[in-house]
């Protein structure tokens, strides 16, 4: 992503700490390669997300028109920790596993999302 600073869409697989890094290697720095992206308008894809890195997509949050977090379980604490970061959101994607309180979150910040937050069950 830092070499590729122009991204406008990015799907990310899974950001979670572990047994992905070689011994001796050092962790990705995520915070510096999305706050690379300037120009990230959709982010989608993630498989897992550790709360860890949640704040590594703060950001790229101001410019994105579309989240899709469809696939990655996270609480409403979670999601409230950056959802307001994200101005010009139109299009969102989450699990259930954000609750009420999240959707409430969302529904009292974006008044005017052009399609109505897309809510995913579980897959137990």
């Amino acid at each position: 992503m830092v070499r590729a600073p122009q991204l406008t869409h990015l799907g990310t697989g899974s950001l979670c700490p572990g047994e992905i890094v070689a011994q001796g290697e050092q962790e990705p720095d995520y915070v510096s390669a999305f706050a690379a992206c300037k120009s990230l308008v959709c982010l989608s894809g993630f498989r897992e997300i550790n709360a860890h890195y949640l704040p590594a997509i703060v950001p790229v949050c101001a410019n994105l028109t579309s989240l899709n977090l469809s696939y990655a379980t996270i609480s409403t604490e979670q999601l409230k920790s950056f959802i307001y970061h994200c101005h010009k959101l139109q299009t969102l994607w989450v699990l259930d596993s954000v609750c009420d309180e999240g959707l409430q979150a969302v529904a009292a910040t974006y008044k005017d999302l052009h399609e109505p937050v897309q809510v995913s069950f579980g897959r137990d």
